[in-house]
């Protein structure tokens, strides 16, 4: 399990929205809850993720952890945009 707090998490959440790669939904049950997706241009930027490990697993005949591999994505979420 990660160790992030909810402020950490919360600021990730922003940058994802802001860059169109995820979308927000209340929950129609519980409004108090909400509900994230994928939109296409996320789901295109995770698939060229997935490739891009896959090819740097491969290279480095290792397998990374999913937590390391998420630490990674929020590495890259904080890098400057080329």
């Amino acid at each position: 399990m990660l160790a992030l707090d909810a402020s950490t998490i919360s600021a990730k959440i922003k940058q994802l929205l802001s860059r169109g790669l995820v979308s927000v939904v209340a929950d129609p049950s519980d409004r108090r809850v909400k509900r994230l997706s994928l939109t296409a241009e996320g789901a295109d930027q995770l698939e060229i993720a997935r490739r891009i490990l896959a090819e740097l697993q491969s290279k480095c005949r290792f397998e990374v952890s999913e937590k390391t591999n998420l630490q990674e994505l929020f590495r890259a979420l904080n890098a400057p945009e080329r």
